[in-house]
């Protein structure tokens, strides 16, 4: 039986008084003031991670295989078959990263894709991606 709840401002559907209980328990332990971000449980991130567009979860799948390590812009263009330029491939490669960083936001979890830029030997800037822990291990869960 599903137990609604306000939570943080959003109407929470929680399966058990077990879920009740830890987001109570969540909220005493960051406070009221809401500063730190709370930690969605595995079923909540991969619940957030099944609910991407297919592009989406076609770029989280990439950063899954690639875990530990980082994946590069140049290898999201080519993997993902992004057109044109990399300029253009990047702006749209910049769209499918915002939207699963807006779908975890929106789930109030931490941010699912971790990012970096840094100077190549030639100087140009490359932009290494990697998936956060608790998302690679939702998804190495099912």
């Amino acid at each position: 039986m599903p137990y609604k709840m306000w939570f943080r401002g959003q109407e929470v559907t929680c399966d058990s008084p077990g879920e009740v209980a830890a987001l109570v328990n969540l909220e005493s332990a960051v406070g009221a003031s809401g500063c730190e971000h709370a930690r969605g449980g595995q079923k909540t991130i991969r619940s957030v991670l099944e609910s991407l567009p297919a592009e989406q979860q076609f770029a989280v799948n990439l950063l899954n295989k690639a875990f530990p390590e980082f994946t590069t812009d140049a290898q999201f263009r080519d993997e993902m078959h992004l057109p044109g330029n990399k300029l253009s491939g990047n702006k749209k490669l910049a769209g499918i990263l915002a939207g699963i960083s807006k779908a975890a936001k929106k789930a109030n979890i931490n941010p699912i894709v971790k990012h970096e830029t840094v100077r190549g030997s030639a100087g140009d800037r490359i932009h290494k991606y990697w998936l956060e822990q608790d998302a690679h291990a939702a998804l190495s869960k099912g």
